[in-house]
């Protein structure tokens, strides 16, 4: 059974530290049920740096990072970063699964 929660995947991108803005977001976001956070990743999009980063999940294909003006500027690297992080975070929860089974 996968053990998988996007809570959990929030609290290690804010050890990661990747900025003082989206570490202060991810800290109000902890206190949201993980049921609250499926919901609005799915549809709106978890912002963690103001209107700029949002972050979608959907259960099977994992983690997809945007930033604002996407069009104009292109992909932000933080961006990238993120969305990479999260993902390989979301497979190792499949290989433990695995593994334990």
């Amino acid at each position: 059974m996968n053990r998988f929660t996007i809570k959990e995947s929030l609290s290690k991108l804010k050890e990661k530290n990747y900025d003082p803005k989206i570490t202060k977001t991810i800290t109000i976001l902890e206190r949201l049920e993980e049921e609250q956070l499926q919901v609005i990743s799915q549809t709106h999009g978890i912002k963690i740096d103001g209107d700029i980063i949002r972050i979608y999940f959907k259960e099977g294909i994992g983690f997809r990072c945007f930033n604002e003006n996407i069009d104009y500027h292109g992909r932000l690297p933080i961006c990238k970063n993120i969305e990479r992080f999260l993902n390989k975070l979301y497979l190792e929860s499949f290989e433990t699964d695995v593994i334990k089974s």
